[in-house]
């Protein structure tokens, strides 16, 4: 959809010519280059897609026996508990998604050249993340795991350790960006006008790395108070 069925093709036979026998998946249909639009669409149809998927695995009738999701119990002091956990994040995630929006709106009309580097560069950086965020999310169990067993003290060593490995995984990634940012980019274009302004930002980029280990950090101190 961004490239067009055309743009496809000649992309393969240009970059990757011996995985051009793939080309079988788009040749079926032509549809135009949509560029911006098309990576729009794309996005949409995939968080329907995402929606469905969800929506079928959760109308299961194994998945209803094993856990009542459709009984109609209420507890209300429950329901009210988990509003008041639920509120504050869930600001904060409405707040970061208008931020977000409000920035590619500006990046936008700055340039689609600038839009275009922008976009690479998150995608890079999410797909940077992911093993940290995974390291992270382990934490997190772990953390509430023993804490509701009531030993703090394994928590606070489950969140070192966890800082530990991350920095591990992070660290290498960090370096990577500043000695061979071109190396990502190439992967997702050539274009020499995106490369060049996206060099100097993947280097600063790493300073976000430090994410995981700050919020680690706050944990610790919550566990000390």
């Amino acid at each position: 959809l961004i490239y067009g069925s055309d743009g496809i093709s000649a992309f393969f036979l240009e970059n990757l010519p011996n995985f051009s026998f793939i080309s079988f998946l788009w040749q079926w249909v032509n549809f135009p280059e949509m560029g911006v639009k098309g990576a729009a669409l794309a996005t949409l149809v995939a968080s329907v897609w995402m929606t469905l998927h969800y929506a079928v695995s959760l109308f299961t009738k194994d998945l209803d026996r094993v856990f009542s999701i459709f009984s109609t119990s209420f507890d209300k002091k429950m329901i009210i508990r988990q509003i008041k956990l639920a509120l504050p994040q869930g600001l904060q995630e409405s707040v970061i998604a208008f931020g977000w929006g409000f920035f590619y709106k500006i990046v936008g009309t700055i340039g689609l050249i600038e839009l275009a580097t922008t976009e690479l560069l998150f995608t890079i950086m999410h797909t940077s993340f992911m093993p940290a965020l995974g390291v992270g999310q382990a934490c997190s169990t772990l953390v509430s795991k023993y804490l509701g067993e009531g030993k703090p003290e394994v928590s606070e060593s489950s969140i070192k350790e966890s800082v530990r490995i991350a920095e591990y995984i992070m660290a290498p990634m960090g370096l990577s960006f500043i000695l061979f940012p071109e190396l990502y980019l190439y992967i997702f274009t050539d274009d020499p006008k995106i490369v060049e302004m996206g060099v100097p930002t993947e280097r600063v980029s790493i300073t976000s790395s430090t994410s995981t280990s700050a919020q680690a950090e706050e944990v610790h101190i919550y566990l000390k108070n």
